[in-house]
C-alpha cells in the first residue's frame, strides 16, 4: 500500500512540474525578451511576412497595427528561411531595400 501511494505521489508531482513548465513557456516564450506589455512594434521573421523572394509587407505582432510595407518591388527585402540557427530573417541588400512603417507618435526615440 505504501509503495502504491509513493508511486501515485511521484506521478502527481511529475504532472504538476509539466504543467508549470508549460505555463512558463506559454507566458514568457511568446514575447520578445519576455517583454509582454507596452509593446509598440514587434516584427518577427517567422510571422506576418508577406512574400518570400520579395517581401512586400511585414505585420506588426505587437497588436498595435504598425505594419511595415514596401510598394516598390525593386526596394523590397527578401526572406531568408534559415539565416540564424535555422531561424528565418528578413535580408536587406544594404543599398535600397527598405520597409516603411506609417507615422505613429508612439514610435519615437523615447518609446521604441
Amino acid at each position: 500500500m505504501m509503495k502504491r501511494e509513493l508511486k501515485r505521489m511521484k506521478s502527481i508531482r511529475t504532472i504538476l512540474i509539466c504543467i508549470l513548465l508549460k505555463s512558463a513557456f506559454i507566458t514568457f516564450g511568446q514575447s520578445p525578451g519576455n517583454v509582454s506589455t507596452n509593446l509598440n512594434l514587434w516584427l518577427k521573421a517567422n510571422a506576418g511576412v508577406t512574400g518570400t523572394s520579395s517581401v512586400s509587407a511585414w505585420a506588426d505582432q505587437s497588436g498595435q497595427g504598425n505594419n511595415a510595407e514596401q510598394s516598390t518591388s525593386s526596394k523590397r527585402p527578401s526572406l531568408t528561411t534559415d539565416a540564424f540557427n535555422f531561424n528565418p530573417a528578413i535580408t536587406f541588400d544594404g543599398t535600397d531595400d527598405m520597409l516603411d512603417v506609417p507615422y505613429n507618435a508612439n514610435l519615437n526615440g523615447s518609446n521604441v
